[in-house]
């Protein structure tokens, strides 16, 4: 399920980022990948130790603060791996950061909707 939101992201933020940060297009599908990658990580690890602020930040709740906790931390995961595995600069990375990571949580909230059982399924 994560691969068919990463497509989906790709869709909606690609070929207007690639342009907009001056990447090819191959790295900008490369880097939607990893915030994919990133996105499953950080949410896997948070709701081992804390389900009810993962249900909030994908729900139609407003987000706690402990849910914009974690897109704050995505997007901090995100940005370093950026340039430690596609040696992006810090302001290409903080470009791609600020387009991706709210298309992902958009995405995923979207399809998971705040109910446990999809958020088990897609981040286990």
């Amino acid at each position: 399920m994560m691969n068919k939101i990463v497509d989906q992201v790709k869709q909606n933020v690609g070929t207007d980022l690639s342009a907009r940060v001056g990447l090819s297009r191959e790295q900008t599908a490369k880097g939607i990948e990893i915030a994919g990658r990133v996105t499953s990580e950080v949410v896997r690890e948070t709701y081992a130790k804390q389900p009810a602020v993962v249900k909030n930040l994908f729900s139609k709740e407003p987000n706690t603060p402990e849910a914009k906790g974690i897109v704050d931390r995505i997007g901090k995961n995100y940005a370093e791996t950026l340039t430690r595995e596609l040696g992006m600069n810090a302001l290409k990375a903080a470009a791609m950061k600020d387009a991706v990571i709210p298309s992902v949580t958009a995405t995923v909230a979207h399809q998971v909707d705040g109910k446990e059982d999809v958020i088990k399924t897609l981040f286990a």
